[in-house]
């Protein structure tokens, strides 16, 4: 979605990625022994078919001895949040203030978006009652407008991208999706390989 619209519509997704890995690096997210997408690519030569279920070492290094909530201050205090692509799957550590201000009295609901998409109906339902609101009669074309609905380009539908591309921005995610199950409990355990 962000790739087609502004001033990245035709930037090449893999570069992008490499820079946004280096900025990481640079502003600490990342320690500075990660593995370029490059080097990574390199290192799989032999195994280019290769899943998180093989035994891959991750390119990434975190910061040593970092607890989520240091890693959500660093997160928060990021400079380059504004047209970062990856920086938007840090979930857990975007996440953490708000759970802990609000979810401990029940004033935070999260939701998967692909739920609006695969059950809308039961989805806005789930909101309403959790907003108070009785009244569930909304329109389906209010829920997942028509435009939505009839342009493929806006859908929710699997980017295909290189395999080893595709390993390695898993890597970069499973550890942070660890910590979001962690954070918001057993029903997003395993939601993200």
């Amino acid at each position: 979605m962000s790739l087609s619209r502004g001033k990245k519509k035709n930037a090449d997704f893999s570069t992008l990625v490499k820079e946004e890995i280096d900025e990481f690096i640079k502003y600490g997210l990342l320690n500075n022994s990660t593995q370029s997408l490059d080097d990574f690519e390199a290192s799989l030569n032999h195994t280019a078919n290769a899943t998180l279920e093989d035994e891959v070492a991750s390119p990434f290094v975190f910061p040593a001895n970092m607890t989520l909530d240091t890693y959500a201050q660093l997160v928060y205090n990021y400079d380059g949040k504004r047209g970062g692509l990856l920086f938007r799957g840090l979930y857990a550590p975007l996440l953490i203030p708000w759970v802990q201000q609000f979810a401990a009295d029940d004033r935070l609901m999260i939701l998967r978006f692909s739920d609006l998409h695969s059950k809308p109906n039961e989805t806005v339902n789930k909101v309403l009652g959790f907003a108070g609101v009785n009244d569930t009669s909304i329109d389906e074309d209010y829920i997942i407008p028509k435009r939505i609905r009839k342009n493929p380009d806006m859908k929710g539908k699997d980017i295909s991208l290189d395999p080893t591309l595709r390993l390695y921005l898993n890597l970069l995610y499973r550890p942070i999706n660890k910590l979001l199950a962690e954070l918001l409990g057993d029903d997003w355990q395993g939601v993200w390989a």
